[in-house]
């Protein structure tokens, strides 16, 4: 049967005898599927938008998460690593106390008779040794471990003290090395500037100048000097070295420091 033909039967008084709700119940049933369809049709088309709606929101929202990020940086799997090995700036702090300056000796230039000279009287320049001429030797067979058989023992100076024949010469050539104007050796002493009393070397001319026999710092004063070092030394209150070391850079000095003002 057509479809018209259902649809002329289900008017009131329909000729169709035949196709009656009741006798054709098929055909009716039939047709209430056909006729539902479009329904079903039309709630699935609108389903599926929804579902297509909502998915392409989500879309949308996860895009924007993701472009974002925390605080508009970069993704934390990118963010740069900060190396943790880097040891931290440490300040030296100097806890040691500062070094007094201590005075020196001075050298009055290249004149005649100048040298290394106390720092609190330049004025004692004539009295002392030039060290470039005369720096001062000590005798190497003289230890501190054999004073009592050397410098300790009465009259060793004499033993080891060179004869005038020799220290003359050697004295007159001094008095010209250091320019002095007074020339006569009278005037002088050809004396040993670590004395012998103490183990200076006899005919070092390292340890030779002529010392003057006037003003303050005589050769008379020196000699004062010597035999007190000598006593010191060889009674254990100073050690051989010390000693020689002290007289050898500036004898005035340690006549000051072991003896007093003369």
């Amino acid at each position: 049967m057509r479809t018209a033909d259902v649809s002329r039967c289900r008017a009131p008084g329909c000729k169709y005898q035949g196709c009656s709700r009741k006798g054709n119940s098929h055909i009716m049933k039939r047709w209430s599927i056909l006729k539902a369809s479009p329904v079903h049709i039309s709630w699935i088309s609108k389903s599926m938008k929804l579902e297509y709606i909502e998915i392409s929101i989500l879309s949308v929202i996860t895009l924007v998460l993701v472009s974002c990020g925390p605080s508009g940086g970069l993704p934390s799997d990118t963010q740069t690593a900060v190396p943790t090995n880097t040891l931290p700036r440490t300040e030296v702090i100097s806890t040691s106390s500062p070094i007094p300056e201590v005075p020196t000796s001075t050298t009055i230039g290249n004149q005649p008779g100048s040298t290394l000279v106390p720092t609190i009287d330049p004025s004692l320049a004539p009295f002392l040794p030039r060290p470039d001429l005369t720096p001062g030797a000590a005798d190497p067979r003289v230890t501190q471990e054999d004073i009592h058989q050397t410098i300790c023992v009465h009259g060793y100076t004499e033993t080891v003290r060179p004869p005038e024949s020799i220290t003359e010469p050697m004295k007159k050539q001094s008095i010209l090395v250091y320019g002095l104007a007074d020339r006569k050796l009278g005037d002088y002493e050809y004396d040993h500037l670590i004395p012998l009393e103490i183990g200076g070397a006899p005919q070092d001319i390292k340890n030779l100048w002529p010392e003057t026999h006037s003003g303050e710092w005589n050769s008379s004063v020196k000699d004062k000097l010597e035999n007190k070092l000598n006593q010191l030394v060889c009674d254990g209150q100073l050690d051989l070295a010390t000693a020689q070391q002290a007289v050898a850079e500036n004898w005035i000095v340690a006549y000051l420091k072991y003896i007093g003002t003369p």
